[in-house]
């Protein structure tokens, strides 16, 4: 008997149904937290259960598959407030 073995990219294809990615991933830390960037540049770290779990450098994730977004804040836009 063969077993079937779906790499990671085949697995958040299937789970996300086609749905675009919108972030890069830049670095993971563990199987539940990583470091993105998005399109415009910005670096953000991403919290869910097992969203860096068989994740590397360089692939791509959607925004919607985490449960937490950490976004830095600029000095400027503190003083602001």
């Amino acid at each position: 008997m063969k077993a079937l073995s779906l790499g990671p990219t085949k697995f958040v294809r299937t789970f996300y149904d086609g749905e675009e990615f919108s972030m890069k991933i830049l670095q993971v830390f563990s199987h539940n937290a990583l470091v993105a960037k998005n399109d415009d540049n910005e670096a953000m770290v991403l919290v869910g259960r097992g969203i860096g779990f068989n994740r590397k450098k360089g692939d791509r994730i959607n925004e919607k598959a985490a449960s937490q977004i950490f976004v830095e804040s600029k000095k400027q836009q503190l003083d602001e407030a």
